[in-house]
């Protein structure tokens, strides 16, 4: 399948769209994990270059499915970052036992 239309995402943004972004985790871990990647890159860059406020700025709502799978060190920053820039991330983290946390010992 090819692209037909050029996906603006900035003009999404300013429009107030809805964005939905599926990376079909059935046609391989690979592939899915690259592709989230390459939007995720994407959507940063126009999310960041928004004019305006972050009392002028439409609202975006951000949803990510099967976060843990993208779970990486700056994604912490991303949801600092882009509350000044009116876009809230909504993420799904189930099921649980895809999260590699370090195991703490209580002192």
């Amino acid at each position: 399948m090819y692209l037909s239309t050029i996906i603006d995402i900035d003009k999404i943004l300013e429009d107030g769209e809805i964005t939905v972004v599926n990376y079909a985790l059935e046609l391989g871990m690979c592939e899915a994990t690259a592709f989230e990647l390459f939007f995720s890159l994407s959507f940063n860059n126009a999310v960041v270059g928004r004019p305006g406020t972050e009392f002028t700025r439409l609202p975006h709502y951000y949803y990510i499915d099967e976060f843990p799978i993208l779970l990486h060190s700056d994604q912490e920053q991303l949801f600092t970052m882009f509350r000044q820039y009116n876009v809230s991330n909504m993420v799904d983290t189930a099921p649980s036992a895809r999260w590699s946390m370090p195991q703490t010992t209580a002192v």
